[in-house]
């Protein structure tokens, strides 16, 4: 019995080794890999939804075209959406008089409500342009409806859109500032 235990910690000991191993392998192979973002080879035309502004005004996608549009789904409970949003605030320092930054919040009123995303940036101190994926319709509140038309399914989600209103590339997860700035470049071109 004591063999069988001593030979399954062994086995574990292993496995643990073995995965710190790859992970540092990978952690090093990977650290100058750098991936292009993929073009949209076809136009896609971005589709259209509504949503709240700041103030409870209902805004549409497209009311924002005739400028490139970062299109951003994020909530506050999200660690990857706060470590990208730094780069979002330079890019939006940088660009922000000729792309249209749309901060979408993932608002489904109980996890996410707006109090709660508003709250967050007052924290954080952030000046990009916060919008909130609900709106209120016939007194019903309509909930993430951007984020089901897109199929945000995971969070943070990215969408650039060129300013004649055609989807340019997507980005699921975090993005450095130099990936997004690479992103934003196939918007600006």
């Amino acid at each position: 019995m004591a063999n069988k235990k001593k030979s399954t910690v062994l086995l574990l000991s292993g496995l643990v080794v073995l995965l710190l191993g790859a992970t540092a392998l990978y952690d090093n192979l990977a650290k100058d890999v750098k991936i292009a973002p993929p073009p949209v080879t076809e136009p896609i035309e971005a589709v259209d939804f509504i949503m709240s502004d700041v103030d409870g005004n209902i805004v549409s996608l497209s009311d924002y075209y005739g400028k490139p549009i970062v299109l951003n789904f994020w909530a506050s409970w999200c660690p990857p959406c706060k470590l990208e949003m730094p780069y979002f605030q330079s890019m939006y320092d940088t660009y922000g008089e000729d792309i249209n930054f749309i901060m979408l919040n993932a608002t489904d009123g109980s996890r996410e409500t707006k109090k709660i995303a508003d709250e967050f940036i007052a924290e954080t101190g952030y000046t990009f342009p916060i919008l909130y994926d609900f709106f209120e319709e016939d007194g019903e509140d309509i909930n993430q409806l951007g984020s089901y038309i897109y199929g945000i399914s995971s969070l943070p989600s990215t969408i650039f859109i060129d300013s004649e209103g055609f989807i340019a590339s997507a980005h699921l997860g975090t993005m450095d500032e130099e990936t997004l700035s690479d992103y934003i470049s196939l918007i600006t071109e």
